[in-house]
């Protein structure tokens, strides 16, 4: 049986040979710096808020990543050769279910297939845990995630959450 906590194999990218995607403690320093960005992106898209760093810390300590490790998830970091550029998870909801969350590209890394790569790892190893569905939810103003979604294969399904934030839920079953 396959580690979810080591590589399960590689995938190809055009133009960008040297990306990989590696698990990672998302209480880890590069862990913490990429999920800064990504709440900072997520804070000044919405309604063009200033994104302080009182904000930015509130805002991550009120939506912490420590579920995303061990039983209860995964946190992964894409890297460019050294240079993390984007990152991901999964919550394990059940034996079934995984919910993505976290899913970013940063900005100098953006148009590489990056999210796609970070995505197909996190469904690898979905399908290696015996999950059979994925689940995601996303921002009406998030619309190149919500065509990215669509593009691997996710469909819109029924609202799942409450989050205030949310306002689109997709879904995809994984195929054996």
């Amino acid at each position: 049986m396959t580690s979810l906590d080591s590589p399960l194999r590689t995938i190809a990218t055009p133009g960008v040979d040297d990306l990989h995607v590696v698990p990672t403690d998302p209480s880890c320093p590069a862990a913490t710096e990429i999920l800064h960005e990504y709440f900072t992106d997520i804070i000044t898209r919405w309604d063009a808020t200033t994104a302080t760093p009182a904000f930015i810390a509130e805002v991550m300590a009120g939506a912490p990543s420590d579920n995303l490790i061990g039983e209860s998830g995964i946190f992964v970091i894409a890297y460019r050769g050294d240079e993390p550029v984007g990152c991901g998870g999964m919550r394990y909801l059940d034996s079934e279910l995984g919910e993505l969350t976290r899913i970013y590209t940063r900005s100098c890394a953006r148009g590489l297939g990056v999210a796609a790569r970070v995505i197909g790892e996190l469904e690898l190893r979905a399908r290696a845990s015996g999950r059979a569905r994925l689940r995601l939810d996303t921002r009406e103003d998030l619309v190149e995630a919500q065509r990215l979604y669509a593009r691997l294969g996710f469909t819109p399904i029924a609202r799942f959450n409450d989050d205030p934030f949310s306002h689109r839920w997709f879904g995809k079953e994984l195929a054996d």
